[in-house]
């Protein structure tokens, strides 16, 4: 049966396709009730691809017409098992050049209750029944969300085109997804790094077909479906990811180099639930012996014996060692004090000083500075229209208003008081100085 094109991407009735058709189509199979379907869950990847790819999904099993009219096929989260004509179907798929998509998650085939690792066995991957999450706290609050920073790029490793632009490093978030178990001729394509658990434990993988050459039959197993999901896919550089991971497929001169070289992928390694067996607490007493009937055989007299046997051996011993007997003398004890003997103190307790005096602010500098820099002061302070406070003021500067007895409160009047008296004792001066 031929693949129904998804409803926006491709015209709405589809006869038997073209060779232009299957170098261009990429089919999604939700035929297993998939836990993400073309319009539920990865609307994201539809709008990403359409521009490039004519985009199908099929809802019926597998058979090699419907997956031959495709150049790639994606299997995300199937949650029914395959029968043995719809593996036939996939294993012809990938003889003729096809390439397969294979994403799964946390729990593996147990928690899906799928088969797909009987397939993908054949090819020497496998998918765990595990989780992977992270030991410690990396921008995701969720532990099966995984930060893995630093993920070793396989597309620098591939002829594509586009894998020149691909840096050395990319990172991803990985979230709710299982291990996998790679053999040859399976090549990995990245891991779990330290900060998570498993640790160095591969995530994805992939198989090129030997017998085509370069020209497809290319398989690439990821252990998160999640990874490429709507919530997802924006996160990190989970879209570059699945850019260079569909370039790889559908480009039939782009290959991977065996990367184990380069990867330190640690053995797996299986740990006990602690959870579950904290709930069945077990007995750590061994189980005895009978006790016999003649409890006393039970003690041991020859280990530990006191007797005075070897006394005489001791006596000679301080001829030998030329030590004089003597009865034993009691040696003082000396107790070592933990905190040393109290000592005079050398300098005088600091007591707390009072308070100073509430004495009213002085301008140190008005108060203490010559008759002349008053004046100056003084000087620039005032204008023409100050003139008789200019006059009041450089009376009170020379100690003349203490020798006046001014009349009235008028400035103008007290003013002319000080020039009068100013101008007097100059007068007397005059009349005093011989000319």
């Amino acid at each position: 049966m031929v693949p129904v094109p998804i409803s926006g991407f491709a015209p709405s009735a589809v006869s038997s396709p073209s060779r232009s058709d299957v170098s261009s189509t990429i089919l999604f199979d939700t035929s297993k009730s998939n836990q993400f379907g073309v319009n539920d869950g990865l609307r994201s990847i539809q709008r990403l691809l359409k521009n490039r790819w004519r985009l199908a999904n099929t809802k019926d099993r597998l058979n090699i017409e419907s997956l031959s009219s495709s150049r790639l096929a994606i299997l995300a989260g199937p949650q029914e098992r395959y029968n043995e004509a719809e593996f036939n179907a996939l294993r012809q798929f990938i003889d003729l050049g096809g390439n397969l998509l294979v994403l799964l998650g946390e729990g593996g085939e147990q928690q899906f209750n799928t088969n797909i690792n009987f397939l993908l066995e054949e090819y020497g991957i496998m998918i765990n029944n595990d989780a992977v999450i992270s030991t410690m706290y990396q921008k995701y609050f969720h532990p099966k969300e995984c930060f893995i920073e630093e993920v070793q790029s396989w597309m620098a490793n591939s002829t594509s085109p586009t894998a020149e632009a691909t840096t050395n490093t990319t990172k991803i978030v990985y979230p709710y997804g299982a291990t996998l178990n790679v053999a040859k001729p399976a090549v990995v394509m990245a891991t779990t790094t330290t900060s998570c658990l498993p640790q160095q434990r591969p995530i994805a993988a992939t198989y090129t077909n030997p017998r085509l050459k370069g020209n497809g039959g290319k398989i690439a197993v990821i252990g998160s479906v999640h990874i490429f999901s709507d919530s997802y896919i924006d996160k990190e550089d989970n879209k570059r990811w699945l850019e260079d991971l569909v370039d790889y497929l559908t480009d039939s001169k782009a290959i991977i180099a065996d990367l184990d070289r380069d990867l330190d992928i640690a053995e797996y390694a299986t740990v006990p639930n602690v959870m579950q067996l904290s709930k069945h607490p077990r007995v750590c007493l061994t189980e005895s012996e009978e006790v016999p009937q003649d409890w006393t055989t039970l003690f041991q007299t020859k280990l530990f014996n006191l007797d005075t046997n070897l006394v005489p051996k001791i006596l000679e011993s301080y001829q030998q060692v030329g030590v004089k007997h003597e009865t034993l003398k009691l040696i003082p004890p000396q107790f070592e004090t933990p905190l040393p003997g109290l000592q005079v103190a050398v300098f005088p307790p600091l007591f707390r000083t009072l308070n100073a005096p509430p004495l009213e602010l002085y301008d140190l500098d008005a108060e203490f500075s010559s008759e002349k820099n008053r004046l100056a002061q003084l000087t620039n302070r005032c204008n023409d229209s100050d003139l008789e406070y200019y006059i009041i003021e450089a009376g009170h500067i020379l100690n003349i208003i203490p020798q006046l007895k001014l009349v009235g409160n008028n400035n103008a009047e007290r003013a002319k008081q000080i020039l009068h008296h100013v101008v007097e004792r100059i007068s007397q001066f005059k009349k005093s100085t011989p000319i």
